[in-house]
């Protein structure tokens, strides 16, 4: 039986769950959009006062 991933990695979706907690303590922005088929994209947005 398989999960209906397309790829066989296993994992628990930990890796996200770190990421977007420290996008938001950072005060920073995520976004997820996804397109069957093509796959998906992850936006991170920093802050415009942010120096580099």
């Amino acid at each position: 039986m398989t999960s209906g991933d397309r790829y066989e990695a296993g994992g628990y979706g930990l890796g996200l769950f770190y990421v977007k907690q420290i996008v938001e303590l950072l005060g920073w922005s995520i976004d997820v959009t996804s397109k069957p088929g093509q796959g998906t994209r992850f936006t991170i947005k920093f802050k415009s006062d942010e120096k580099r």
